[in-house]
């Protein structure tokens, strides 16, 4: 698969482990692209339905007491293209 993805042959489907870094916000329309291969996150038009999907994921998260700390969010153990382990 890295050797495929390294000479341009990974069709655009098997690509998305190799991104990064991940953007801030994915939005899919899972409908329309089964493969979640356009982010449609960044388009105006979209500014209410995730606002709406925020809304919705901090209520949730509330109700269950799943709150975290982004700041102590694990960092890659590995890198992503070679997978040799990254000390830290």
């Amino acid at each position: 698969m890295l050797s495929a993805y390294e000479k341009g042959e990974l069709p655009a489907v098997q690509q998305d482990c190799f991104i990064s870094p991940r953007p801030e916000e994915e939005l899919f329309n899972t409908i329309k692209d089964i493969h979640c291969l356009k982010n449609i996150a960044n388009k105006k038009s979209m500014k209410k339905i995730k606002e709406k999907f925020n809304l919705v994921m901090e209520t949730w998260q509330m109700s269950i007491g799943d709150v975290f700390d982004e700041n102590k969010l694990k960092q890659d153990t590995s890198d992503r293209i070679t997978g040799k382990s990254l000390k830290r």
